[in-house]
């Protein structure tokens, strides 16, 4: 169950701005981080492209390939991830295409 909410900052106006949103959406399902082997997901091989726009980060991807991101954000937020965990995606390997900036995730 994802839960969307935005109420309205001062200034801000819009029919239904204090309305919640709910919506039933994808499952997915990742493997807990193991520490004798780091983290490890089971992508489904959707594509993913990260660029520069004019003043941010554009990740732009298929459903498949933003559930991977997915499964590799929440890999490594796993209870058992330590601090400075990480994972290297690197451009031409799934789920980023050969036009895709290089990117690294990291536990804090």
């Amino acid at each position: 169950m994802t839960r969307v909410s935005h109420r309205a900052t001062e200034g801000e106006s819009w029919p239904g701005q204090n309305d919640v949103v709910t919506h039933q959406g994808p499952t997915i399902t990742v493997r807990s981080y193991d520490p004798s082997r780091g983290a490890v997901a089971d992508l489904e091989g959707g594509d993913v492209t990260v660029t520069f726009g004019s003043n941010e980060i554009v990740i732009t991807g298929t459903a498949a390939g933003l559930r991977d991101l997915a499964r590799w954000c929440l890999v490594i937020s796993d209870e058992d991830a330590p601090a400075g965990a990480h994972v290297h995606l690197d451009p031409n390997v799934t789920p980023l295409t050969a036009g895709s900036l290089p990117i690294i995730i990291t536990r804090q």
